[in-house]
């Protein structure tokens, strides 16, 4: 759901070898998720980031990991708002191509009345990523750590030599 059709694209995106900024499980509550992600994600080239409980100070890291990202990947509660205003984004020198928020209601739009809708997806499109993919409404953690693994599987392989899928063919392919 977007404001109105000058927000889509009709630009295939293309990256390859993406620069990844990833947040996982930054509330420290999501103890499965962050086993189960937390070293496939280090291991993967190109990609930096932060997992466990993070505090204020890292606001500084985390802009710069996401300015210097070419897919922001969020895994934790909501759309980390608490780690990244939405408000801001259209300060950052540079936003990723993707903002993959991968919490629940974190594609979650508020509808104002007369006035252009509101969500922390809305401002990732207007501060200028390409593509934000995000969560309608609350699943289970589990639920999500699942369809994340397949999308990312199916979009950014870990073995070379696979088969790459559009983004928006591997989100497809792994909701059904």
């Amino acid at each position: 759901r977007l404001p109105d059709l000058s927000s889509c694209s009709t630009q295939e995106l293309e990256i390859s070898n993406p620069r990844v900024f990833f947040l996982l499980n930054p509330t420290g509550d999501l103890r499965s998720t962050e086993q189960h992600f937390d070293e496939r994600f280090r291991a993967r080239n190109g990609w930096d980031g932060l997992s466990g409980p993070i505090d204020a100070s890292k606001g500084v890291e985390i802009r710069c990991g996401i300015e210097n990202a070419d897919v922001f990947l969020y895994c934790g509660h909501n759309g980390a708002e608490s780690y990244v205003a939405p408000r801001d984004l259209s300060r950052f020198k540079k936003v990723p191509s993707v903002a993959l928020l991968m919490g629940c209601s974190s594609g979650r739009i508020e509808l104002r009345g007369s006035y252009a809708p509101a969500g922390t997806v809305i401002e990732y499109l207007k501060a200028g990523c390409a593509c934000a993919v995000a969560n309608l409404w609350d699943v289970t953690d589990r639920d999500i750590d699942r369809l994340t693994e397949h999308v990312l599987e199916a979009w950014i392989p870990e073995s070379e030599g696979r088969p790459r899928l559009t983004l928006a063919k591997a989100v497809r392919d792994a909701r059904s």
